[in-house]
């Protein structure tokens, strides 16, 4: 098992301070609650917000109905300025672009509003299609709400997090499965599903479908990262996901569609350098191609003689396969990506021996300054001449810089047999990491193959130059080639098989996490002392004092009516006795006078 890297963060990272809701938060709530009431939606709560709006739970409010509850994420903006609203309107037009990709979060149709009478005349009241104003209003008001899919178990994020806390690692089984379903949510990007409505008819969600013969859209996400990919559920008994859960694609806020108009404007190119989260930038962004490439002209003028921009502003595909492999490597590792990245060589296949692995390398520059077919070559490292011919003494491979070289497996006597394991992995090479100043872990126990060679196609998935990351084509049938040939042995329908049982015991654990309980009630006496005290709340300290002083009084205030009560029992008996010598001298006395009488007789 494999330790993390010193030099990664691990999951997840502390915050300094409580985040406040603010005010255009609550306002924004409220907004969209009042927008969503006619449509029977009731809020649930918050599942999130960012640097642009809102995002909601509402359920479906159908009363004397016994279905099971309908839940809707809704998703709004912090303002009503035109400008967000358009913003709003561009992402749910991109993510309906995707309808029917199985690896894509879907998006939902309102449901019918409530027809049902509020105000009005009568006259009004009897006509069978009146609509109030407030439902009139309320179907307007679409434009600056979004709906999609509800899916209870979060995002990748808290899977990984959940995962760091009980000490589990992802099995290596199940990373497959994901890293299938990141490739494929990447060739839905790349061949919109809408494109295609043939392929795409009837009921979805299907399996995205690769075009041999189309050209890669230049589409864009800028924001994957595991916040933004969602965990779905399980699908039906015999298909891909019956043991482990779908992941579905999110938040296409920032995602851009590209055309060679759009690539001549200079302001577009350099203001894309800064979208996206930190951690998760690309070398698109932050390459030091960039350092001479005036602020006024486009990114092909460079002030460097015969330097072609190879990677900076090379948008396409290969943008999110290398976010891609940076989730990978935050499931892998359980950490967050390197920062800063550092890039080291690594092995890549040659382009005349594996033609397909560089099949469609799409040109993203526009013709005004973009590489042509004589200038390819300069996108080679040094083991191809620029011609494209082979250099001497080198193998199949020629090597390429990749920031994903802490994750892979450098045991030199490694081969990828599907059928044996490699038991004398040594761990990474560390020489450079050493001079950078990053303690040396300790040697990682050993890798099966399978782990292995996953970490070998996610490195070349970040590799620094678009060129030498992998094409959908050839990654997707290596990963579908493999996993026939290392599980397909494996019948996932037997309940009995100890590698179903151990997926499903993750998935129990990690996906399926229980809602935590809700915090007990506080005791009697700490509730009146918070309503005394005004909303100060009082240390435990003080509370054991309280009760401790309230115990001493009840037991003195006992004390002291026990005392006066033998006082009144003492004087009741005194009394009691006093009456009683009263009655005997009373007696004595009427028996001394009668016996006087009797004497003088």
């Amino acid at each position: 098992m494999p330790q993390v890297n010193p030099d990664l963060e691990a999951f997840p990272v502390p915050r300094t301070s409580p985040r406040r809701q603010s005010l255009h938060l609550e306002q924004a709530r409220a907004r969209l609650c009042k927008r969503l009431e006619p449509y029977r939606l009731r809020w649930v709560k918050d599942l999130g917000h960012g640097g642009f709006g809102l995002a909601s739970l509402f359920r479906l409010h159908e009363p004397g109905r016994s279905t099971p509850p309908k839940y809707y994420v809704a998703k709004t903006n912090y303002k009503e300025e035109r400008v967000y609203v358009l913003h709003l309107e561009d992402e749910k037009l991109m993510t309906k672009t995707f309808k029917g990709a199985m690896h894509i979060v879907r998006v939902r149709l309102f449901p019918p509003y409530q027809k049902r009478v509020v105000r009005g005349s009568a006259r009004l009241r009897a006509q069978p299609d009146y609509v109030p104003p407030d439902y009139k209003q309320a179907e307007n008001d679409q434009t600056g709400t979004m709906l999609l899919e509800y899916y209870p178990r979060g995002s990748l994020d808290k899977a990984i997090q959940a995962a760091v806390k009980k000490d589990m690692r992802f099995p290596t089984r199940g990373l497959w499965k994901l890293f299938q379903c990141l490739v494929k949510g990447c060739i839905a990007m790349a061949y919109e599903p809408a494109k295609y409505p043939t392929l795409y008819n009837g009921a979805g969600p299907h399996d995205e479908l690769m075009m041999p013969t189309a050209t890669a859209e230049k589409t864009v996400h800028f924001d994957l990262d595991p916040q933004n990919v969602l965990v779905g559920a399980n699908t039906a008994p015999g298909t891909a996901h019956a043991l482990f859960p779908v992941l579905k694609i999110s938040d296409f806020g920032l995602a851009q569609y590209f055309n060679d108009e759009y690539l001549q404007e200079d302001d577009n190119m350099y203001r894309l350098r800064h979208y996206g989260k930190a951690n998760f930038l690309t070398p698109e962004q932050f390459t030091g191609e960039w350092d001479y490439i005036p602020r006024n002209s486009g990114p092909g003028t460079v002030q460097t003689p015969n330097a072609i921009p190879v990677v900076a502003g090379n948008w396409s595909y290969k943008y999110n396969l290398f976010q891609v492999g940076w989730i990978m490597g935050c499931l892998l590792e359980r950490s967050y990506p390197p920062v800063p990245p550092f890039a080291q060589r690594i092995a890549v296949p040659w382009r005349l021996v594996n033609p397909l692995y560089y099949h469609g390398e799409p040109n993203s520059y526009p013709t005004r300054y973009g590489p042509g077919e004589n200038t390819q070559a300069r996108q080679h490292d040094g083991n191809v001449h620029p011609d494209g011919t082979r250099i001497p003494n080198t193998l199949d491979k020629v090597s390429a810089y990749s920031y994903g070289e802490y994750l892979v497996d450098h045991d030199s006597n490694k081969t990828h047999d599907h059928n044996r394991l490699d038991v004398d992995r040594v761990g990474p090479r560390l020489e450079n990491r050493q001079d950078r100043g990053s303690p040396l872990p300790e040697p990682a126990p050993p890798m099966y193959a399978d782990e292995s060679f996953l970490r070998d196609l996610v490195a070349m998935c970040l590799c620094e130059k678009p060129y030498y990351r992998p094409s959908l084509t050839w990654l997707q049938k290596e990963i579908e080639t493999f996993m026939e040939k290392f599980y397909g042995r494996i019948n996932e329908e037997d309940e009995n098989n100890q590698e179903n049982k151990d997926l499903r015991d993750f998935v129990r654990e990690i996906f399926d996490r229980p809602p935590p309980p809700p915090p007990p009630p506080p005791p009697a006496a700490a509730r009146k002392k918070r309503r005394n005290m005004k909303g100060k709340y009082p240390t435990d300290a003080q509370l054991a004092k309280d009760r401790k002083e309230k115990r001493q009084k009840k037991q003195e205030r006992e004390a002291q009516l026990q005392a006066e009560q033998e006082a009144r029992d003492r004087q009741r008996q005194l009394d009691a006795e006093e009456e009683q010598d009263g009655a005997e001298d009373g007696e004595q006395n009427q028996e001394d006078q009668d016996g006087g009488e009797d004497q003088g007789v």
